[in-house]
């Protein structure tokens, strides 16, 4: 998240930076919550992924527990960075 912050606030400043920041960080609470998301098999048996605006998070839900695996931005290439799965 930080280095996602630092590229936003580099090309659009502080108010931008914050508030898309907060609504990527909106979306964690409403993972917890839902069952929502695409389950990605070729990642790994529990992984889902949630588009929010330009970025992909990558994440593992178990009974109301969220663990976020990775967040790329969605124009990344998912296989070169797949080893941190």
């Amino acid at each position: 998240m930080e280095a996602i912050w630092d590229y936003s606030f580099r090309q659009f400043g502080v108010v931008q930076a914050d508030a898309y920041i907060g609504r990527i960080a909106a979306v964690f609470d409403v993972l917890a919550m839902h069952d929502i998301g695409t389950h990605r098999a070729e990642l790994g048996e529990d992984i889902c992924s949630l588009p929010v605006e330009q970025h992909m998070i990558y994440f593992v839900s178990s009974h109301s527990v969220v663990t976020i695996i990775r967040i790329l931005s969605q124009s990344q290439d998912t296989a070169r960075h797949e080893p941190w799965i």
